[in-house]
This record gives C-alpha cells, structure tokens and sequence, in this order.
C-alpha cells in the first residue's frame, strides 16, 4: 500500500537506524575491497595471466554488486520511516481472499467464543514438536520467531546426526571392517562430501523473508532426516567398490577437516544465539486468552437493523484518532419473514476491530547486547570472507586446481552463509512492532412482528394519526477482548503490511459496559412514531389529543392552557 498522509500521525519511530549505519559501513567496505581489486587486474594483464584477470574481474564485479546493495539497502534502513494512516495490515479479510491474513473472519469467532488463539498452535511435524518438547515456551513466540528456530534446529539435528554417521563410516574403515584400498584418499573424498552437505543444509534452513512471512511453514518430516542418514551408510561402501574396481580417488589435499570443523563451530554457536535471544523474547509474552462477554434477551420496539445500527454508531464513537474501526464481518442483518409479511426471524453477525495503536516493544538489556553483537560479527564475517578470497585470488597466477578454488572460495561460502543467519536474526528482533486494539464480534437473532397503533380515531377528531411499530425479541451477545498484535516491519513501502499475529487476549470489561450502556440509551431515546416508547412520544400524543379537544369544543379554558404549554404549536 502507498503512504497515506496524515498529520495526525501514529507515533512510529524508524527501529533500524543503527542497522542501517552498520550496513552502510559493510557495503563500503565490501565496495573498497571491489575496487581495489579492479584495480590489480590490470597488473595481472600487463603480465599475461588473463585467465586470472577475468577471474578477479567476475569476483570484483560480484563485490562491487554487493557493496552497492548493501548501501542502497543501508541508506533505506537510515531514511525516514514512512508510515501511513492505514497501518499496520488487517487481521483478516472476508471480501478479498486474495490478500494473504493471518486468519479468518470465522476464525477470530472461534478465537473470542472459545477462548482460543490460532497463533499458538503445535505443528505437525517433527522437528517442531521435537523443539516444543525440550523447551515447551517456545511454543508461545510469534510465528516468525518460531520458523527461525524451526530453521536452526532442523539445521543442527541434520548437522549432529551427519556428523555421527561420519564417524561411523570412519569407525568401519579404520578398524578394518571394510575393506577399502587407498582408504585415506577415500575418506578425504568422503570428508568432503560431507562438508558440501553441512553448507547445503544450512543454506537451506536460513531464515529468509519467504518462509518468515509466510503463515503456512514447510512441513519437514521424518524422511527428510532418514533419506540422508541411508545415503551416508551407502556412500562408503560404494566408493570402497569402486576403489576395487580399480577406481582411482586422486588425493585433494585440502584442509577438509578444518572446514567440517568451521561449520560445526559456526552451528552450534548460531544455535546457542538462536535460542538465547527465543527463550529472552518468550518471557515477554503473556498468553492469555480472556474475553469479555455480554449477553441479554432483549425486547424493543425497533426495527431489527436499529439495533445493528446503533451497535455501529457506538463502535464509530471508539475510533482512534478519526481512523475507521477495521470491519472483518460485515454487519449485514438478514430478515426472513414468515407467511405474512408482518412478522419472521432475523439474526445477523459482525466483527470490528479498533484501529491498532503502536506499543514500543519492551527489550531486556541482555537482549539489547546480543542484537547488536551479531550484528556487527555478522558484518565483519561477510567482510572476512571477502578478504579471504582477495588475497587468494593471486594464488592462480600459475595453478587453477581444485585445491586453490576450495581454499579461496569454499571457507568464504562458509562464512557467507553464516554471516545471513547473524544478519537476519538481529534484523527479525530489530523489526517487531506490536500493536494494541480492541477485537469485538456483536451478533443477535430473534423474532419481530409488526403492528399498528392509531389515535384520534373518534368520530369527533378532526386530526388523526395511524402508524405502524415493531416489537422485536432479540438474544444479543456482544465478544470484547483487548489484544496484543505483533508484526515484522520492512523498509519497503509495505513497510508495516505483513502478517500481524494476535499475541495476547485480555479482558475490558470497561469498554464493554460503555458500549452496552451506549446501546441501551440509544434504544431508550429513539423516538418511534407512535409508540409510547419514550417522555417525547408521550408529550406527542398528549398535544394531539388537546387539539382535538380544542376542535370538538374549543373553550378559552383548554385554549390557553394549550397555549401555555406550547404557543407554537398552536399557532401551526
């Protein structure tokens, strides 16, 4: 959505300004190392190695990208934050199925009837009841904190039981209990297939925007682990049989072990971060799922749309800030009526929530720390890597082995994949926005009939009046719950449209006593034609009934008495 002016505005402040200096400070440095990099190409021309300049021109190419991004992205980050008048996004959307909601509209029913909240709910799948039953608060985070954790964990699992199987192959091969000629060789090759491993299954797992945002996460069964640990009990026996059939394995030496370890150490040390900052974050959310509840057999004598009606007039009264309340159900009364056209049943239904007013997010200070530790370690191990294979890059002048491409470029991708994961971890926890609103559902159904009432009806009144009323039996039942709302804000001009998560659920009882006393003064003063329903009504029929008193027999006794009650009148 494009910004919307307004100057009264909402009160939200831009949480990425310190990201954005420490992206800028990345992007420069990686564009100072690009540059400087162009500039050794030539050198490596005027010496005719010009496989090796092309090399350093695509490499210098790819950090001269980088670095522009990260600024352009970092200056996005410092930039002013706009926000509209119509943040954040809607919980849910009945007309527009297209637009992708945290829920239903009959879902936030449930939620308020049942004393419920979709947004805690156990997932299917492995990996997320494994997290859930070691650590069983993590099920209250907000779904994006949860798909990083399911992330991590799933990375970790795969990681540690790769790891073993690793040892289980080295295990059968040292002690002789399969016959592998050349079995160092065999087993470098085999260490590098698993390093490969370890970086794919990491690069996998990272949080990106896609599987943060999205409110259906990838289910990850058990086959998943299962199919890896068959191929790793299958992989030494293979390449042994190839190795009989006199299969040659060319020795790599290359300092394999040392990446297994690298990726190892990384892992675990953005697992224990991971769940460090989870198990802070979960402290500070209070589950609660209260409701406030009213519910009252009501008789009027008001057409049944009256009473919806008066329900929004009310709700229109609770707006923050001039905002529209966010309709979710549309207040749509259906009339059926019966035989004759003088009577039926009606019910009808709707749900609104009051615009969402900004809650600063409460941060401990340890919190605080760690954010902004791996933020900037995060940067700097982009940046190393990148100065990794800058001073490798003159390894190739004479030999472009596999040995120089893994040494230059595979510890670099380590480092790479890594440094997203500390990246975007302090991006998810600089970027929560929580939101605080009033979520109410009114609905009522019951009977009404019609009739008349007439008066000035003798035969010597001169001014008569015939109206018809409605007498209505409603059971209305009106849901109130205060809630907490959280979302990851962005830079873009979606900045604050995501998917917003309810949190916590408390009782109002304040606010539900003020729209139901609302209510019933609304029923108590409308005037209805010629009911006597209110003090007007009354006064109405009384002067009506003097007037034609005056025109039977007009005497100076009711004359000014009517005159002293109300002169205008009689003059008309």
């Amino acid at each position: 959505m494009a910004f919307d002016y307004g100057k009264d505005t909402l009160g939200i402040k831009n949480p990425f300004k310190l990201e954005g200096f420490l992206e800028l400070a990345r992007g420069l440095l990686i564009l100072i190392i690009g540059i400087i990099l162009v500039f050794n190409i030539s050198s490596d021309l005027n010496s005719g190695l010009k496989s090796t300049a092309w090399l350093k021109l695509g490499v210098a190419l790819s950090f001269l990208s980088w670095g522009v991004y990260s600024l352009i992205r970092g200056s996005f980050y410092v930039f002013r934050f706009l926000v509209g008048r119509n943040v954040p996004g809607n919980l849910s959307n009945e007309k527009d199925d297209r637009r992708n909601m945290a829920y239903k509209p009959s879902g936030l029913a449930e939620m308020l009837k049942k004393r419920l909240n979709f947004t805690f709910q156990e997932k299917d799948n492995f990996f997320s009841r494994f997290v859930i039953t070691l650590i069983p608060n993590f099920l209250f985070l907000p779904p994006a904190y949860r798909a990083m954790v399911d992330g991590v964990s799933v990375a970790v699992i795969k990681s540690i039981v790769s790891v073993l199987l690793f040892l289980l192959g080295l295990f059968t091969i040292k002690t002789g209990m399969l016959d592998v000629h050349n079995a160092s060789t065999i087993l470098e090759w085999y260490a590098l297939l698993l390093s490969l491993y370890l970086l794919v299954v990491w690069y996998r797992n990272r949080p990106t925007n896609t599987r943060l945002s999205t409110k259906n996460p990838r289910r990850i069964s058990v086959k998943a682990i299962i199919i890896p640990i068959v191929l790793t009990i299958i992989l030494p026996v293979v390449m042994a049989k190839l190795s009989e059939r006199s299969v040659d394995f060319i020795p790599l030496n290359i300092p394999i072990f040392g990446s297994i370890f690298t990726i190892l150490f990384l892992g675990l040390l953005t697992t224990f971060v991971a769940y460090f900052l989870a198990k802070t974050r979960v402290n500070e959310t209070v589950p609660n799922t209260a409701v406030s509840e009213y519910l009252n057999e009501l008789q009027l004598q008001h057409h049944p749309r009256d009473l919806f009606r008066f329900f929004d007039l009310e709700m229109a009264n609770k707006r923050y800030k001039e905002l529209p309340n966010r309709i979710y159900r549309e207040m749509n009364p259906i009339l059926e009526f019966e035989g004759a056209q003088n009577k039926g049943n009606f019910k009808g239904d709707t749900i609104q929530e009051t615009q969402p007013i900004y809650r600063e997010v409460t941060v401990s200070k340890k919190m605080e720390q760690v954010r902004f530790i791996i933020a900037v370690v995060g940067r700097l191990m982009a940046v190393l890597g990148c100065v990794v294979i800058f001073f490798n890059l003159n390894s190739f002048a004479n030999d472009f082995s596999f040995r120089n491409y893994f040494t230059t470029f595979f510890f670099a991708s380590i480092l790479f994949v890594f440094q997203y994961y500390w990246v975007r971890i302090a991006h998810i926890f600089w970027g929560e926005m929580q939101f605080t609103s009033h979520l109410v559902q009114f609905t009522s159904n019951g009977t009404f009939n019609e009739s008349k009432i007439a008066t000035g009806m003798s035969v010597y009144d001169s001014t008569r009046s015939e109206n018809t009323i409605m007498h209505t039996k409603s059971t209305s039942w009106i849901f109130v719950s205060e809630i907490v709302t959280t979302t990851l804000a962005d830079v873009s001009t979606n900045n604050l449209e995501g998917l917003r998560y309810i949190l916590e659920m408390n009782k109002d009882d304040n606010f539900l006593n003020d729209i139901v006393r609302c209510i019933s003064v609304h029923i108590d003063d409308n005037k209805v034609l010629a009911g006597i329903n209110s003090n007007s009504d009354i006064e109405n029929i009384s002067n009506l009934n003097k007037f034609n008193e005056i025109t039977r027999a007009p005497n100076s006794d009711t004359i000014g008495e009517l005159k002293n009650n109300n002169p205008e009148k009689l003059e008309e």
